[in-house]
């Protein structure tokens, strides 16, 4: 079957330069779309790009692709090319300590682990500033797909749109991946926030600690 994209874009309306540099120089598959949503919420955001995107009836991956993000323009194809239901590149936080957007749960009473991956593989949870989904998946779990919510018992513990579609599709019994050959940039404090920048906290926390 032919792969159709659809690239959903939530954006604030102030593009920085090198997201628009680097969505220029993407790589595309034959068949793909560009759909932009300005946002004052982005799980309304999130969710108005997949309805969008599901309505072309031909559309079989939805690339969601934050516009604070940097990325390869092999980024896509790198991400197409694993056939599975959910997988999304490795990004990290763009405010210290930088960890990875990447969680597994280590034991049941484990919330989530923030893990720095370096081979492809399985997950709990993936930020999804840059993540492909397979159409199905939005067939499989219930709308909203994307909701900011908080614990009943504890309300000053809340679960971004992020945690709320992995625990959907974990529910599901869907599968998540990281591809870490995948990586992309986080536009913030550092400015832009990369694998290096991660480690070279992490070797400040080290150091800080002898």
């Amino acid at each position: 079957m032919e792969k159709t994209v659809a690239i959903c874009i939530p954006t604030i309306g102030n593009l920085h330069w090198r997201f628009a540099a680097d969505l220029m120089a993407l790589q595309l598959p034959s068949n793909t779309r560009v759909i932009w949503q300005v946002r004052t919420m982005i799980d309304t955001a999130r969710n108005l790009l997949v309805k969008k995107a599901l309505e072309d009836v031909t559309v079989t991956h939805i690339l969601m692709i934050d516009d604070d993000m940097t990325f390869e323009s092999d980024f896509l194809l790198k991400l197409i090319a694993h056939d599975v239901d959910i997988v999304g590149g490795l990004a990290f936080k763009r405010t210290p300590d930088y960890h990875p957007c990447v969680y597994k749960k280590i034991n049941s009473t484990d919330d989530h682990t923030p893990i720095f991956p370096e081979v492809f593989q399985e997950v709990d949870a993936i930020g999804t500033g840059g993540i492909l989904i397979k159409r199905e998946v939005f067939e499989k779990i219930r709308y909203p797909f994307f909701e900011t919510w908080y614990a009943e018992d504890n309300p000053d513990k809340h679960f971004s749109v992020d945690f709320d579609f992995c625990l959907k599709a974990k529910a599901a019994g869907l599968k998540i991946f990281v591809d870490p050959e995948a990586s992309m940039g986080h536009i913030g404090e550092a400015p832009i926030v990369i694998k290096q920048t991660f480690l070279n906290r992490m070797q400040e926390i080290k150091a800080k600690k002898v």
